[in-house]
């Protein structure tokens, strides 16, 4: 599935879908270079710019639409005539094409010519600096933030603030993520635990979306079902053991005066804070050794050590 893009000068949408998948897919054609935005949703998703907005003729009417505004706008100072935005890019009302957009998600914004990151809560007026903008705490940003080649940001004015590479060291501390995964993007390098690290203090709307926005992350595909709440995450940890041989999966930690022992499996994300460091080593060479060492803790807990050795068969 190839996103569905909205023209910087008039701000609809150039082809039906399936015109611009055809397209796309034609050995004869070449993909539009598009802008990607991140940010934050509103705290009421009627104010935001939705796909029947667009279609409607309604756009301008929500409150939200200075965002796409200006998201265009900037794009075309830098010659871009395509953008895309979560908010009004998918036609939520069909779950087949939501379904595809959340597994389309990571490729969208790795194959973006670049992203904007639009942080509303910084700017003039407000007293928040840029590593405290709840962008940094949000779930669905962690893989806006490293799959794209270029990240640009911008505060609330869209006044620009510089880029993940000029500010990678900052995005570094405040995030946990390693500064070689946010300019080179080699994630294949990092273990399950290590990736799920990054996500841990991040959060969403929905809670099955702190499974659903891992997606891209690990390479899996999975059906979303909303409604199924913490279940999700236990059903991305059940895919990622059946697609991969990296037991750092077990390498996460909870403290037992807080939570109820639940197996083998995580219960949340959250329970992988510390696993910034777990090393899963000679994965291909016969035996899988797990490599692990936990960050100093305060509070007592629970954490599993894992050793592993894998012999061939007689």
């Amino acid at each position: 599935m190839e996103p569905r893009l909205l023209n910087t000068t008039t701000l609809t949408f150039e082809l039906p879908l399936q015109i611009h998948q055809e397209e796309a897919a034609s050995e004869h054609s070449s993909k539009r270079p598009y802008v990607i935005l991140s940010h934050c949703w509103a705290s009421n998703n009627d104010h935001e710019v939705k796909y029947d907005d667009i279609i409607s003729g309604w756009k301008r009417q929500k409150p939200g639409f200075p965002k796409v505004e200006g998201t265009a706008r900037q794009a075309r100072k830098e010659g871009l005539d395509w953008i895309w935005i979560d908010t009004c890019c998918i036609d939520k009302r069909s779950s087949a094409e939501t379904t595809e957009a959340i597994n389309s998600m990571y490729r969208w914004y790795e194959e973006a010519d670049r992203c904007y990151v639009y942080l509303q809560d910084v700017g003039p007026g407000s007293d928040i600096s840029f590593r405290q903008s709840r962008w940094f705490k949000r779930g669905w940003t962690l893989q806006e933030l490293i799959a794209p080649a270029v990240v640009e940001f911008f505060d609330s004015e869209w006044t620009h603030l510089g880029s993940k590479e000029t500010r990678a060291n900052e995005i570094s501390e405040c995030t946990g993520i390693h500064v070689e995964v946010l300019l080179d993007r080699k994630i294949k390098e990092y273990s399950i635990a290590q990736k799920m690290s990054w996500a841990a203090d991040r959060e969403t709307t929905k809670s099955e979306d702190r499974a659903y926005c891992l997606l891209g992350l690990f390479n899996i595909n999975m059906v979303p079902i909303y409604g199924e709440g913490e279940r999700a995450f236990i059903r991305l940890q059940e895919e990622l053991i059946r697609n991969s041989d990296d037991h750092t999966i077990f390498a996460w930690s909870m403290d037992p005066t807080k939570y109820r022992l639940s197996g083998l499996l995580a219960p949340s994300h959250r329970h992988f804070k510390d696993c910034s460091s777990a090393k899963a080593l000679n994965r291909w060479k016969g035996q899988c050794h797990m490599e692990f060492h936990p960050r100093p803790s305060r509070s007592p807990g629970t954490r599993w050590h894992l050793a592993v050795e894998v012999r061939p068969s007689p």
